[in-house]
């Protein structure tokens, strides 16, 4: 969720703003998405919906922390009722496994796009302020001198 963050933050002109949207943000987008994901889960007319939407679910960091979070007590749960779950990093089916590797494998990716957004980010606000420097040491080169036109306005008997 950082370098997500990270990449979001240049959207902000002031740091507090920018890191009170991202706290709600990743607040609705991981506590809501596995309150919607249990509940969809929960209802049989809606479980092919459920199935559907995981692979968007997926794209939210917060989501993919709070998932691995919840497949972590549930295993904790089933372990001390004597139910066995299964492999805990199981890679048969990342989106809808309930399994750690799903989750891990998605921050990863998530991490690494955000990590190559925000240095593109960085680059490109570093380039505009180098254009806007010379851009601005070019005009003042070419502006005349207030003791130039003083001279042009004398020559010419204004």
């Amino acid at each position: 969720a950082l370098p997500f963050s990270s990449a979001c933050s240049f959207a902000f002109k002031s740091p507090s703003t920018g890191l009170i949207v991202m706290i709600g943000f990743h607040f609705l987008t991981g506590f809501g998405l596995i309150i919607t994901n249990f509940i969809l889960t929960s209802i049989d007319s809606t479980q092919d919906v459920n199935d559907s939407l995981q692979g968007i679910y997926m794209l939210f960091p917060a989501y993919n922390l709070g998932k691995g979070f919840f497949v972590l007590s549930t295993r904790n749960a089933y372990k001390t009722l004597g139910v066995n779950e299964g492999s805990l990093f199981s890679f048969n089916d990342l989106i809808r496994g309930n399994s750690l590797a799903g989750p891990i494998v998605f921050l990863l990716l998530e991490a690494a796009v955000g990590v190559l957004a925000t240095i593109a980010l960085q680059k490109a606000e570093a380039l505009t302020a180098a254009y806007d420097s010379a851009k601005a040491a070019l005009l003042s080169a070419l502006r005349p001198k207030p003791s130039q036109t003083a001279d042009i306005e004398g020559g010419l008997g204004v």
